[in-house]
């Protein structure tokens, strides 16, 4: 099994399973849990992730296997039970350690912030992930490779882990008795995802809640204590894949940069977020329509292009394989500005020529998933003409 067969085979379970909770959801009149336009970004978010992966997950898989190969300090376990028994407790333990850091340093939080900035709880939220947790969290899995766990084994778990973590992300299982002590359950995955003062920092586990308990950051989800999803801080662009990214690195830089001294720069980098004192101003209002038409108008070609790069991933040529993925995530993160209602500008225009161009060089280039490509182009097409007709329109009122 490969990064890219785990991506083929789940990526598919994840979407249907979207789908199916969004119009149980809307069944059951749960609407309070569901926000369509945020559950399009967080779609957008982890394809964003996804494409990010293929850009680097072979690197990262081959320093594993090198490091196995080579520098292991213990040869496995006798048999095939106890190496996979072996491999479970062991990356349990290293996602708790992972998941902890993300919270307590700054740097590291700026992108797990995405994951907990959505303001409903689903399991689209599963998937709202910022794509350079890719370049930094494998580091805190590369110790099993030392200890000799085979590269298929950490496969396996990081396969289980993207299962069991994505259908965590629900509302609609409350808590589950004698197995709260044993396992992480969809009950304390809400505790940890909410903004309360008591839940803050709570619940890091992956599989087993052991690591909490042992720890101390344990916390039961409480029913006079109701549960207030998002982060403390309100995001000024709620729809924007670039700022989401993004403006907590540069809220970190800025910081750094106007501290007296060196120990108090890497205190503001590396510390927890206590030391950095951030706000951010709101510009514009997440649900009114203007932010929800020009999110609808900017996120879904992206996905669908991006959609397409995780499925033929593997048939890119070598250059392709790089820069392809390159291309795109620049292109996603021009999607930033000062108001949600200034993606419609000159430079929204030119991304989206550069977008329309990069589906161009794809469908000439390769014949896997075309209509895919057609119907991102399509869209592509006709928000470049909205987008235009509203510019001119905005020009002219403006010269009135």
């Amino acid at each position: 099994m490969t990064g890219q067969n785990i991506l083929t085979i789940l990526l598919p379970l994840f979407l249907i399973s979207i789908v199916i909770e969004a119009l149980v959801l809307n069944l059951f009149r749960r609407r309070s849990q569901l926000n369509i336009i945020e559950s399009l970004v967080n779609l957008s978010l982890g394809a964003t992730n996804l494409v990010a992966g293929v850009l680097f997950t072979g690197l990262h898989l081959s320093v594993y296997y090198y490091v196995q190969q080579h520098w292991a300090l213990i040869a496995p376990l006798p048999n095939t039970f106890l190496q996979i028994l072996a491999t479970f407790i062991l990356y349990d333990f290293f996602y708790y350690l992972n998941h902890w850091v993300h919270h307590r340093c700054n740097l590291l939080w700026a992108n797990h912030l995405v994951h907990h900035s959505g303001q409903h709880f689903n399991l689209s939220t599963a998937v709202r992930l910022g794509f350079f947790g890719n370049f930094t969290v494998w580091v805190f899995f590369l110790p099993m490779a030392f200890l000799g766990i085979k590269l298929e084994h950490y496969l396996l778990a990081i396969a289980a882990q993207l299962v069991y973590q994505f259908f965590i992300h629900t509302t609609f299982i409350r808590e589950l008795g004698f197995l709260e002590k044993i396992f992480v359950t969809p009950s304390q995955h809400r505790v940890h995802h909410a903004s309360n003062s008591l839940y803050i920092d709570k619940n890091f586990g992956c599989f087993l809640v052991i690591w909490d308990r042992i720890f101390g950051t344990y916390q039961r989800e409480l029913s006079e204590e109701p549960l207030r999803y998002g982060i403390t801080t309100p995001i000024a662009q709620p729809h924007s894949l670039g700022y989401l990214n993004s403006f907590m690195y540069l809220a970190c830089l800025r910081q750094a940069m106007s501290q007296p001294n060196l120990k108090s720069a890497f205190r503001v980098l590396f510390g927890s977020p206590k030391y950095l004192n951030f706000k951010n101003e709101v510009t514009a209002s997440p649900n009114s329509s203007p932010a929800i038409f020009t999110t609808l108008l900017m996120l879904i070609s992206p996905t669908l292009i991006s959609f397409y790069i995780i499925f033929n991933a593997d048939q890119l040529n070598t250059m392709d394989a790089w820069v392809v993925p390159l291309i795109f995530l620049f292109t996603s993160c021009l999607y930033s500005s000062r108001t949600e209602q200034n993606y419609l500008s000159l430079v929204t225009l030119f991304i989206k020529a550069l977008e329309g161009i990069f589906i161009v060089y794809l469908l000439t280039h390769y014949s896997n998933f075309q209509p895919l490509l057609w119907l991102s182009l399509a869209i592509n097409i006709g928000a470049f003409i909205v987008i235009v007709t509203f510019y001119l329109y905005a020009r002219k009122n403006h010269y009135e």
